[in-house]
């Protein structure tokens, strides 16, 4: 993940991400003060900076089954479909590739 400034109007963003994880930081109720902008972006860069060098190599990802004790025997036969799929992708060198430019 990457943080990046807005040439508009110069305040940093964070791109949405495509997975969510298990990790909360708390976010003020007014998002309008360029203060709490900036609070949630140090926020999200320490919790970057904590978890690049974990065992994963990056912020833990939410589990369905076992985060959200979701118990349906569908999602479970989804949810190792999509882990068999990821793992599959990882091996095809365009997508390290890919990794690698990012």
């Amino acid at each position: 993940m990457f943080i990046a400034v807005s040439a508009l109007s110069l305040e940093p963003y964070v791109p949405l991400p495509l997975q969510l994880s298990t990790l909360r930081i708390s976010i003020p109720q007014d998002l309008r003060p360029s203060e709490n902008r900036r609070s949630v972006l140090l926020q999200l860069q320490e919790l970057i900076k904590r978890h690049q060098g974990g065992a994963v190599g990056g912020l833990p990802q939410l589990d369905p089954i076992e985060d959200m004790g979701i118990t349906d025997p569908e999602l479970m036969g989804a949810a190792r479909k999509v882990q068999d799929l990821e793992a599959e992708l990882q091996k095809n060198p365009v997508y390290q590739v890919c990794v690698v430019i990012q």
